[in-house]
């Protein structure tokens, strides 16, 4: 699974996107089910999805894997929200941004994603809080 992992952090150094994709596949597949290991690479396919290929609906479905696997899962929670701001869907979005202000109080990440959601809607005074 390492190897895997290894290998789909070097293709991406070499911009290429589609193979670090099949190795986090076989990633998943020498992952016991719903273990830790196996969450953080649904969260990187997920991130793939949506960053390279642009698949909203692939992005998503993983992101969910991942939370099913573990429903507080930072970037799992993060991700879905970044799609729901892709999507325009600005209350699901923050309320994703909330879930992962309310289970990782002392991160930034749910509080940055925050501010800039209410930014893009144009709530300058929220975004500053």
């Amino acid at each position: 699974m390492a190897y895997w992992e290894e290998r789909a952090l070097f293709h991406l150094t070499q911009d290429e996107w589609q193979t670090a994709f099949k190795s986090l596949f076989n990633a998943v597949h020498e992952t016991p089910q719903g273990c830790p290991h196996q969450t953080r690479i649904f969260t990187k396919i997920a991130h793939l999805y949506f960053y390279y290929n642009r698949s909203l609906g692939d992005a998503e479905g993983y992101y969910k894997k991942a939370l099913h696997n573990d429903p507080y899962y930072l970037d799992a929670l993060l991700g879905l929200g970044d799609i729901e701001a892709v999507r325009r869907d600005e209350a699901k979005a923050l309320n994703l941004y909330l879930q992962a202000q309310k289970f990782h109080p002392k991160r930034a990440e749910p509080l940055i994603a925050m501010g800039e959601m209410y930014y893009t809607m144009a709530k300058p005074h929220l975004a500053i809080n």
